[in-house]
């Protein structure tokens, strides 16, 4: 199965400048990654699909959400970020431009409570940065059954010197009527541990506000009219 590139395109929002940012760009060329306290800053939600909820583990943030079909991109996609002029933007204005990609780790507790090769349906995951020649993430596929694993590590590439949109998506691939299949119809919840990618370099802010994605969620149902997601094989 291929790891394609996707295309992902989103309303566009006001400007809005972040303050209590710290980084420390790279001397050469290397990939950034977030520290589970910006992990925990997210707030936007670019689906409908919500967050029920996130709690800290290890080294990273576990998330547990609900899709509710196997068939629409609205009911089998959640994506999670912070973006400038939408929210707090908390992790908006990060100077990158040491940096030439953003990646994050993704692991698979369960579904429906189920962790094993019980379960075979493949769950598409991948680091969202800007929109940079209309790439936004790098997808990677998880599973129980080995291959693909469980643990993977997408990294997305970027040109830019700040960051306007980051953040992370996980969904079923609906293009693909097969590994659609794999899920129930009527969706299913997932549990997934995102973490600082292994040899990245950590940025965050130096102090995390309390995500609101309650009203977030209102906020991208009345504009996902105007946004869509598509994938495009590399």
């Amino acid at each position: 199965m291929s790891n394609s590139h996707a295309r992902f395109f989103h309303a566009s929002g006001t400007l809005l400048l972040a303050v209590g940012i710290w980084s420390c760009p790279a001397a050469h060329a290397t990939a950034f990654t977030l520290l589970p306290q910006g992990l925990m800053a997210l707030d936007y939600l670019g689906w409908p699909v919500g967050i029920q909820s996130r709690t800290l583990s290890g080294d990273g943030v576990e998330f547990r959400f609900s899709f509710t079909s196997n068939q629409t991109l609205s009911g089998a996609s959640m994506s999670l970020n912070s973006v400038e002029g939408i929210g707090s933007g908390a992790l908006t204005g990060l100077d990158i431009s040491g940096y030439d990609s953003f990646a994050l780790q993704f692991t698979l507790l369960s579904v429906d409570g189920v962790s094993g090769a019980d379960f075979p349906g493949w769950l598409n995951v991948g680091a969202i940065i800007n929109e940079t020649s209309g790439v936004a993430y790098q997808p990677r596929y998880l599973s129980f059954m080995g291959s693909p694993p469980a643990t993977v590590v997408s990294t997305t590439p970027t040109n830019e010197s700040t960051t306007t949109w980051v953040g992370f998506i996980a969904s079923i691939d609906v293009y693909n009527p097969a590994l659609a299949a794999q899920w129930p119809a009527s969706g299913a919840e997932v549990r997934l541990l995102v973490e600082p990618a292994p040899g990245a370099v950590a940025l965050g802010p130096a102090a995390v506000p309390e995500p609101a994605t309650a009203l977030l969620a209102t906020m991208a149902l009345a504009i996902f009219a105007g946004r869509r997601l598509r994938g495009r094989s590399g």
